[in-house]
């Protein structure tokens, strides 16, 4: 009887199926894009935009090669979901910065506005400063020197004053720039006495449309 040799087969590697590389290559590329869009949204120049592009891949790169240390995550499917949920983390961090993040350019208004030192926009109004942030938020504080806070007619301020003021405000250019690339601004108004009469809050929807 002959008996012949059988050397043990060696396990397959497990690989990635079509769906995960898929997804992964998706996600890469759509972190990639949200990345380079935050950063020219901040206003950051080409070499930070470069940086904002290669972020995602690099960083997903780094871990994976980090968690090869262990020999489960060697096989390509282990490495391929790496740097799946490395690109998700990414992409989740990155709207977060939109969302929270002050660009640089809105602080930038900001600090040209507190350089002024309070100032008299017209008779009746006072612009004392700005403040840029949270996120896509800049809040103007002014004071109406010929008002009284605490005995401001509430009803007439809201009918008939109040329109107004919304209506002086969206005529100006500089502020009209910035509610059409999604900034929200707020007028926080005082009175003489510093008792605050009202936030006027605008955002791009307040526009008014032309005919």
């Amino acid at each position: 009887m002959n008996m012949t040799d059988e050397s043990p087969s060696k396990p397959d590697t497990p690989k990635p199926g079509w769906i995960l590389l898929t997804g992964t290559v998706l996600l890469v590329l759509i972190s990639t894009v949200l990345s380079v869009l935050n950063e020219m949204l901040q206003g950051g120049s080409f070499p930070q935009v470069c940086g904002a592009a290669a972020a995602p891949s690099f960083w997903a790169a780094v871990l994976a090669l980090l968690f090869s240390i262990s020999p489960r995550f060697r096989n390509p499917r282990s490495k391929a979901k790496v740097v799946l949920w490395t690109s998700f983390l990414f992409f989740i961090g990155t709207l977060c910065s939109y969302a929270t993040k002050t660009p640089r350019a809105l602080e930038q208004v900001a600090q040209e506005i507190n350089a002024k030192g309070p100032n008299m926009a017209d008779p009746t109004t006072r612009v004392e400063g700005a403040k840029a942030g949270p996120g896509r938020l800049l809040t103007i504080t002014t004071t109406f020197v010929e008002v009284d806070g605490r005995t401001v007619d509430r009803v007439k301020w809201e009918r008939t004053v109040r329109p107004q003021v919304r209506e002086n405000i969206l005529k100006i250019l500089g502020v009209q720039k910035m509610l059409k690339s999604g900034i929200t601004v707020t007028y926080h108004i005082l009175g003489k006495d510093n008792v605050l009469i009202d936030d006027v809050k605008l955002t791009g929807r307040d526009i008014p449309k032309k005919n």
